[in-house]
């Protein structure tokens, strides 16, 4: 732990010699790195980033409670990575896309055929 700390921080020197300008410096700008992003965040704000990360599937909803310090949902739904404002496929819908399919492929043939 001690090692990728010290890795971060010779990181973090490195970007601030690299990117940032003599006047930046002398203007005391700087980089930081921060380890766990969530300690920064208002309760305010937590919601939306949230919601944020789970419908853009950067985090499922059972990690981000972790983050925040909650026990994990038993809903296995919540270990999956997918946008929760989009319904899921459904057997009906992937039944009817299959017949869709297959309706446009006769179709393709028999033009092809002259028929």
């Amino acid at each position: 732990s001690f090692g990728l700390i010290f890795m971060k921080n010779l990181s973090v020197d490195e970007m601030k010699r690299k990117f940032l300008t003599k006047t930046a410096r002398s203007q005391k700008q700087s980089v930081e790195y921060f380890r766990d992003p969530f300690k920064n965040i208002s309760i305010r704000e937590m919601p939306e980033m949230a919601d944020k990360f789970t419908r853009n599937e950067i985090m499922t909803s059972n990690e981000i409670r972790q983050k925040i310090g909650m026990k994990p949902s038993d809903d296995p739904s919540a270990n999956e990575l997918r946008n929760k404002n989009v319904s899921a496929p459904s057997e009906n819908n992937n039944n009817q896309s299959k017949t869709d399919n297959e309706s446009v492929e006769k179709q393709k043939e028999e033009i092809q055929n002259g028929i």
